[in-house]
């Protein structure tokens, strides 16, 4: 999710890849900030009910401590970054 691959093995077979998802642990870089991989194990548990989301509210997360809710949900927050513009 965070860089573009699964936090599970995959060893391309179905099977053996759906085993790791239900049985195995995700791999959450160390690389991350720490809010990340909290954030993403609390969202990865394997109970529903342990899992962020149903259980806690995902934007009281300190992972997310910098977003003014009320002004992107206005659509009044400018974005993160921009594009530049390509010209041909």
């Amino acid at each position: 999710m965070a860089c573009g691959s699964s936090p599970f093995m995959e060893y391309g077979n179905r099977t053996e890849c759906r085993l790791s998802i239900l049985l195995g642990q995700p791999c959450i870089l160390i690389r991350f900030s720490f809010e990340l991989q909290d954030l993403l194990r609390m969202l990865l548990k394997k109970n529903p009910k342990e899992r962020l989301g149903c259980n806690g509210n995902i934007r009281e997360h300190p992972f997310f401590n910098a977003i003014n809710w009320v002004q992107l949900e206005k659509r009044t927050l400018p974005p993160p970054s921009q594009p530049e513009a390509v010209s041909t």
